[in-house]
């Protein structure tokens, strides 16, 4: 057996919230810049070696996908967060770029709960084009898509180009 749907969830949960205290931290250290991530940690206490290591890994992540998206300044991009968990990046990603689209992939309890947590702040709805305010389980817009998939069921993975609009060629 596999394992407990469950219990990955449980797992996905608490491996995305302990991340998240980690890059709160750096944040709240004056490491790094994130506007967004208040709205998704309640538990803030993490120590220095922390925010250093936790700056060295965003601003090189960071650093990644400005080197991409900056080769194509006028062409569609598109960013996929594989696990993406509470992650802030696809919102710092369209706060810098006008020309990408963010997929934020992960299992679907988890991005219930990411969704109604961004819906609660009105600075991360203002980077949507094209939000339509039907209440939803997950957000879907024009340049960004909370996509719910198990990443441990590959014939879901193969549905994202048909179901989502996800261009191969255009993906970081």
């Amino acid at each position: 057996m596999v394992g407990n749907f469950s219990d990955d969830l449980d797992e996905s949960l608490d491996t995305s919230e302990h991340a998240l205290r980690f890059k709160w931290s750096a944040v709240n250290a004056g490491y790094v810049q994130d506007d967004f991530i208040n709205y998704f940690v309640t538990d803030r206490n993490r120590g220095p070696s922390y925010n250093i290591i936790h700056f060295l890994r965003i601003a090189s992540v960071r650093l990644a996908i400005q080197t991409f998206i900056e080769q194509f300044p006028n062409e569609k991009v598109q960013v996929v967060n594989l696990g993406c968990g509470f992650d802030t990046i696809a919102l710092w990603i369209l706060q810098q770029y006008k020309h990408v689209t963010c997929f934020d992939i992960d299992l679907p309890n988890l991005l219930q709960r990411k969704a109604q947590m961004m819906r609660n702040a009105e600075e991360i709805m203002n980077l949507f084009l094209g939000y339509n305010d039907i209440e939803e389980e997950y957000i879907v817009t024009e340049n960004y898509k909370m996509v719910p998939i198990d990443l441990n069921n590959i014939e879901e993975l193969e549905t994202l180009p048909n179901k989502y609009g996800l261009q191969i060629e255009l993906v970081l």
